[in-house]
């Protein structure tokens, strides 16, 4: 199939759960703004997945097909950034989830395609709080709550769930970590302590990875 080709710079790819599209965060020359493009894997070029200049990131598919969830800008650049759903399959506008003062990014679905785990950089009273949190929200926006107690200024990056939907997985410090979704243990893997600073899980379903 044809690859994505620009002069400018592109990542974060996400597939569709048909494998017939990806989205990817590409940086447009012309704004100097990074937006969410996608792309069917035939002779279709790819075109922006919404319209706007608002700097957008971290595009993820949902397992279900109908969302793509990512980070955008609101409001001034830099100072805040929540967490929006395009419905795929129908378009339109795209739904606003977070109202948290401050910056998310690395959004990840569920497998039920029901709920999304995000990190968050707070920022209060336009003060930066030196530390990053990790989050879950219903793709209805209720229910948004913390699952970590207050973090600290290592960033949380590579947010993925398990298979079965009973771990998150993140990394920070370069070192692979998971919290359960239903009493919030964390689990440090000493097979990968360091030098991981991104990881996946294999497509077969199970709960194997690759970092």
């Amino acid at each position: 199939p044809p690859s994505p080709t620009f002069d400018s710079m592109t990542n974060s790819p996400t597939w569709s759960p048909a494998s017939d599209e990806v989205a990817f965060t590409r940086l447009v020359t012309a704004t100097g703004a990074s937006r969410i493009y996608r792309q069917r894997l035939d002779v279709s070029p790819a075109g922006p997945l919404l319209s706007g200049t608002e700097p957008q990131s971290c595009p993820d598919w949902s397992p279900r097909g109908d969302w793509v969830a990512f980070a955008q800008d609101s409001g001034t650049a830099g100072t805040q950034r929540d967490l929006w759903l395009f419905n795929a399959l129908l378009g339109g506008s795209a739904q606003r989830l977070t109202f948290q003062r401050g910056l998310v990014s690395s959004p990840a679905f569920a497998p039920n395609g029901q709920r999304l785990a995000y990190a968050y950089f707070p920022i209060i009273d336009g003060g930066i709080l030196d530390r990053w949190d990790l989050r879950r929200v219903d793709v209805t926006g209720a229910n948004d709550v913390p699952l970590l107690p207050p973090g600290n200024g290592s960033e949380i990056k590579s947010v993925r769930w398990s298979p079965d939907g009973l771990w998150i997985y993140f990394t920070r410090n370069d070192s692979l970590y998971a919290v359960s979704t239903s009493n919030g243990q964390v689990v440090a893997h000493p097979e990968m302590l360091t030098k991981v600073s991104s990881f996946d899980f294999h497509l077969s379903g199970t709960n194997r990875f690759a970092a």
